[in-house]
């Protein structure tokens, strides 16, 4: 019995130290695996840094192009150490530096011999250095492969040639164009205070800033009355237009009809309160179909492109900006409102809306009690919301003709003005401003038809006891 007790110890010892023996196998071959894993995708990082530790990008084009980009140390952003003609790209250099800081190859495919060199046009290569203040890393970056997937690229750490995706191409084969800004308005610290188009030579729309707030158009038509809102969209709309590529630079006034902008379709023109100017002469395009319009800006002589989608206020018409209400203002501050219809009535309106205290041809109106002011408001919010009907820039205004209609507003802050409606034909008016015709005519169905003015006010009138 104790022998086989022995036994039966010992096989279990037996079975133990294989069992173990098997485990510390497997666990030393995986490590082994593993590390070989490690080494294998270490060998195939060919940068290792955090993007923004990187201070410092060198540039050199198969062309002879070389630039230097630093990190300003004043500005805190990329600014490139000579002089160039072009504004720098910022956005492009952060993206390189961010894209490439752990690029990482997908195939290392062996010693480079000069044949295989020349073969993948690494004999004359983009290349790239990332710097930090305590290493740095150069990329020699050759063609595509057949299949268009990858770049062959080499290192200054190593005497091999790798494959990288071809997605990091933009940032490993930069040129002078990859550095130029691709904002047209380049300094956007300065506000615009003009903005001009011309299309097919007539002016569409120039406008151009009275102060910080406001904006008046000075041609096809002279009007403070401006549609803001869009005024403020195209300003920003100029702040976003982005270039789509880059074509020839440095095109001089003498070259132009042989780039075609001896006669551009459309002339942009926008200034900016420190003086710059940029001038933008556009290309005729089918605005159905296309997807980019071409473009020169005559200050620098540089072509670009543009999508359609971006530059689409080349469309614009004039009355986009300017404003179709004929004149808005808050009850609050007006004093009182004269309404004259030929024919139909004198209405004098004394308003007091802080203390609620209104008056029409000398009648209390507040007296009468709520229906009666309601009455007088909405008369007078229907005649602030009067809109224009059509833009018609014609200059054979009867200005000699008595006005039909007149709404004078007075103001609070002592200023008057005054609307008047001429008569153009059985359907419309003329739209005059304090004496100066506003482009923009008015149908007469604004005041004759039902929910039209003289609705309300014969509505206030039996109100307020005017008429039976």
């Amino acid at each position: 019995i104790m022998k086989k007790q022995v036994i039966v110890i010992l096989s279990l010892v037996l079975l133990v130290a294989i069992t173990l023996g098997a485990y510390l196998f497997v666990r030393n071959n995986n490590q082994e695996k593993q590390k070989k894993e490690s080494e294998d995708a270490a060998a195939l990082q060919l940068v290792d840094f955090n993007s923004s530790n990187i201070n410092k990008i060198e540039i050199q084009t198969p062309d002879g192009d070389d630039y230097t980009a630093v990190i300003g140390a004043e500005s805190n952003v990329w600014e490139l150490t000579e002089d160039t003609d072009f504004h720098i790209n910022v956005y492009f250099l952060n993206s390189v530096a961010g894209s490439l800081c752990n690029l990482t190859a997908t195939e290392n495919l062996g010693v480079a011999t000069e044949d295989i060199k020349k073969q993948y046009e690494l004999d004359n290569p983009y290349t790239i250095t990332l710097s930090t203040d305590d290493d740095s890393r150069t990329l020699y970056t050759g063609k595509l492969t057949a299949t268009k997937e990858y770049y062959y690229i080499m290192s200054d750490k190593s005497d091999d040639v790798f494959l990288v995706d071809a997605k990091y191409g933009d940032y490993l084969r930069p040129n002078k164009n990859s550095l130029k800004s691709i904002y047209v308005q380049t300094n956007q610290n300065s506000q615009i205070d003009q903005m001009k188009l011309i299309h097919n030579g007539e002016t569409v729309f120039d406008l151009k800033k009275k102060d910080a707030t406001s904006w008046q158009m000075i041609s096809p038509i002279e009007s403070d009355f401006v549609n803001v809102l869009n005024i403020n969209n195209l300003q920003t709309n100029i702040m976003q237009l982005i270039i789509d590529k880059f074509g020839e630079e440095h095109v001089t006034e003498d070259q132009y009809a042989e780039y075609g902008f001896d006669d551009p379709a459309y002339t942009f023109y926008f200034s900016q309160e420190d003086g710059t100017e940029t001038t933008i002469y556009a290309k005729d395009y089918d605005t159905e179909s296309a997807q980019f319009v071409e473009c020169l800006q005559k200050e620098t002589g540089q072509i670009f492109y543009c999508a359609t989608s971006y530059i689409s206020f080349l469309l614009a018409e004039p009355a986009d900006f300017l404003s179709d209400v004929i004149y808005d203002a808050d009850m609050a501050d007006v004093a009182s409102v004269q309404v004259h219809i030929d024919g139909e009535t004198d209405l004098n309106m004394e308003l007091d809306s802080e203390n609620k205290q209104y008056t029409v041809n000398d009648i209390d109106v507040a007296a009468l009690g709520t229906d009666a002011v309601d009455a007088l408001t909405t008369l007078y919010d229907n005649l602030t919301g009067l809109t224009t009907s059509t833009l018609d820039l014609t200059d054979n205004v009867p200005m000699e003709e008595e006005p039909e209609i007149t709404l004078t507003y007075n103001l609070k802050d002592g200023t008057t003005e005054v609307i008047t409606f001429l008569a153009k034909d059985k359907e419309s008016y003329y739209v005059l401003r304090n004496g100066e015709y506003s482009g923009f005519l008015a149908k007469r169905t604004a005041f004759t038809s039902r929910n039209g003015i003289l609705e309300f006010y014969h509505r206030l009138e039996k109100t307020i006891g005017m008429t039976e």
